[in-house]
């Protein structure tokens, strides 16, 4: 399991690009009005939590989609890619083991300090968990609703059109 770690970080970096890349559809049925950004989809969930009452009359549905049924991507996805793969890191330790949960996932469990400067993270802080069974169920979810979704209303804007 030389590469195991580099697979991992590998998939939690395309699982973001991916993200973005699907969020860009969206441009195609959100028209009018206040909108959010198609290129980051860190920053769409952001403007429609900050700003749903703009596109809450027409994509109520959308919204609590993006900004609610997300969880998973703030903590471990976005947190592990900017903390720890793309930015330098606080100190931390991160492992591989067997999740001792419904299916038995190879999960990695990376463990920061309570304070920046800790030497140790094992002593105080917390776990960040990170299964790819359970982030391919989520992204897929997710592309499923959202496709539905953008199916309909596209129809619907190239009716109007």
């Amino acid at each position: 399991m030389p590469y195991i770690e580099l697979d991992y970080q590998n998939l939690i970096i395309h699982a973001c690009i991916l993200l973005d890349r699907t969020i860009a559809i969206s441009r195609h049925f959100l028209q009018s009005g206040n909108l959010p950004s198609f290129t980051s989809f860190s920053k769409h969930k952001a403007f429609l939590k900050t700003n749903a009452g703009a596109l809450a009359k027409y994509h109520g549905e959308y919204i609590y989609l993006v900004a609610n049924g997300t969880g998973w991507f703030e903590v471990p996805l976005k947190l592990l890619r900017d903390k720890y793969l793309m930015h330098a890191a606080e100190r931390h330790v991160a492992f591989f083991g067997w999740c001792n949960g419904d299916d038995w996932d190879l999960t990695m469990t990376t463990m920061i300090g309570e304070h920046p400067r800790q030497m140790n993270p094992l002593g105080r802080g917390k776990w960040i968990t990170f299964s790819p069974r359970r982030l391919a169920r989520d992204v897929e979810s997710f592309l499923a609703t959202f496709s539905t979704y953008a199916q309909k209303h596209i129809r619907e804007v190239q009716r109007e059109n």
